[in-house]
């Protein structure tokens, strides 16, 4: 499936979900999470929109339990990813997302891990995001890549460039 056709379908599928059932999922979503984040001493993810699966409880978990929180900003084509330690150091940046207003920059080898936004996904975990390329710019330098999004996002294959990432994993409900 080309890309485009997969960003649809996900985000229909997505948007279809009941917000009885999207609670559900993403309490499901925090547990297996949180169970990856044993040892983790600072970890980058990014701030969920409405929609999105939620990414608030798990950066509070964070927050709770001294892991080091970086959200990323848009920088150019790119991201960075700063530092937050509440959720007021936070201001609604480019495409309507939350992004970091502090200046706190981490070298990416020393994040544990990145939890990265989902569209769409496949069994081998192609990812397709909004189509910005944001994401793919930075995560060939990280080596625990994990997706979070819901299993009804999942399509049967995704076409890929050279320039996409593959994610090592998914985490869903």
């Amino acid at each position: 499936m080309d890309k485009r056709a997969a960003r649809q379908l996900g985000i229909k599928r997505r948007n279809a979900l009941s917000a009885f059932q999207k609670k559900a999922y993403d309490q499901r979503i925090f547990s297996k999470v949180i169970q990856e984040l044993s040892g983790a001493k600072a970890i980058s993810i990014y701030v969920s929109k409405k929609e999105e699966v939620d990414t608030h409880r798990i950066i509070e978990y964070c927050f709770e339990k001294g892991i080091a929180v970086y959200v990323p900003r848009v920088k150019e084509a790119s991201l960075e990813l700063i530092r937050i330690d509440c959720f007021e150091a936070l201001k609604e940046g480019t495409f309507g997302v939350f992004e970091p207003i502090g200046f706190e920059t981490i070298d990416f080898k020393a994040l544990d891990k990145i939890f990265v936004p989902v569209v769409a996904y496949d069994a081998m975990f192609h990812r397709v995001g909004y189509g910005k390329g944001y994401y793919d710019s930075i995560l060939g330098q990280f080596e625990n890549k994990i997706g979070l999004a819901y299993t009804c996002q999942e399509v049967e294959s995704i076409e890929i460039d050279s320039w996409d990432i593959t994610l090592d994993e998914m985490i869903h409900e």
